[in-house]
């Protein structure tokens, strides 16, 4: 006989009790991806917020400088390619 550390519930064989305790590591990985996921977010509003109070800039205006960065940043990480483009954008930001 084989009992889940986690809920208790018990098994006959070692395979269905495997089968269960892959449920459970599924789902705390879930958890720990989604609390990964709103760290992130939280993190991102921090940023925009200090965007909006240095800039005075209202939220859907930072937002969307905030977006034409990230992606020009993961162009420029991903490929390469995006390097001139997005030092070209940053040279504008200055010149504003």
């Amino acid at each position: 006989m084989y009992k889940c550390g986690f809920c208790g519930a018990e098994f006959v064989t070692e395979q269905e009790s495997a089968g269960h305790m892959m449920k459970h590591v599924s789902e705390f990985s879930q958890k720990q991806q989604d609390m990964m996921m709103r760290t992130y977010l939280l993190m991102a509003a921090s940023q925009l917020t200090q965007i909006c109070l240095i800039s005075g800039k209202k939220p859907e205006d930072a937002m969307e400088v905030f977006a034409r960065l990230f992606d020009l940043l993961a162009k420029w990480q991903g490929s390469g390619k995006g390097n001139d483009e997005f030092t070209k954008w940053l040279d504008q930001q200055w010149e504003k």
